[in-house]
């Protein structure tokens, strides 16, 4: 609370809103495309680089969250985004790190070209639409396909009462 309370001092006059509230964290990533980057872990990640946002991760040997850049990528994203990440040392310097923030917020190409390198990791990495036909393949190839038509309608069911409870949250 009290460090919230000195980003909301640092922040007076300048155009930064804060979301902290049950009715918003609830289902933060809704609110992603509010801001000009990402700070996130785990499936924030996938969902911010889908809408070309640049994204910064939490990382345990770092004061502040890590700018992804090509140099920590694959090292975040072996341990799925999560705050076990460790910034490889060497590579990037606190200093730099938080240099290439603040040029996010001073520079627009520096913004567009994080943004493309977000865009970039989506298609590579976590877009589907590439790989769907593989995903019908399996699926038609699987056992499922001789499962009995009342397996299917209890698995039918379970799943439509999920998604019901999932919207009613």
């Amino acid at each position: 609370e009290m460090i919230m309370e000195e980003l909301k001092q640092k922040a007076k006059g300048l155009p930064v809103y804060f979301f902290s509230n049950n009715e918003y964290t609830k289902s933060a990533s809704e609110l992603l495309s509010v801001g000009d980057a990402v700070i996130a872990n785990g499936r924030s990640v996938m969902e911010a680089s889908s809408l070309n946002l640049p994204i910064l991760v939490s990382a345990k040997n770092t004061e502040i969250p890590v700018l992804l850049n090509d140099d920590v990528f694959n090292s975040a994203f072996k341990v799925n985004f999560s705050p076990r990440f460790e910034c490889p040392k060497g590579i990037l310097s606190e200093e730099d790190n938080l240099e290439a923030i603040l040029s996010l917020i001073d520079h627009e190409s520096h913004l567009i070209k994080n943004k493309h390198f977000s865009k970039e990791c989506f298609d590579k990495h976590f877009n589907i639409a590439s790989v769907v036909d593989q995903y019908i393949e399996i699926s038609d190839a699987s056992d499922y396909m001789k499962t009995s038509l009342k397996s299917k309608t209890i698995m039918m069911k379970k799943y439509i009462s999920s998604v019901i409870k999932t919207w009613a949250n």
